[in-house]
């Protein structure tokens, strides 16, 4: 949790905003997306190539992916990302 949700947190009115709601349906989607894509190719030596190109931004990614265990790098295209453990 980023010191922006820790201030949040403390100090919020407990309403979410439009931004907060929408900024947790697009990580549900991109979670979702990790999810659907490791199920069509599945894991190759641990490790898998998704196209996020369209889909949603570098930060999403990283935090989605994080969030889910894996380690990142760039692919060569742009949009594109290994994903590992």
């Amino acid at each position: 949790m980023g010191i922006k949700e820790v201030i949040k947190k403390i100090f919020g009115t407990g309403e979410n905003t439009a931004e907060d709601i929408t900024e947790v349906s697009n990580l549900e989607n991109v979670r979702i997306y990790i999810k659907q894509q490791l199920r069509e190719k599945g894991l190759k030596n641990n490790q898998i190539e998704i196209d996020f190109s369209n889909v949603c931004t570098k930060e999403e990614v990283v935090k989605v992916a994080e969030e889910l265990g894996f380690n990142l790098e760039r692919g060569e295209k742009e949009g594109v990302w290994w994903l590992f453990r």
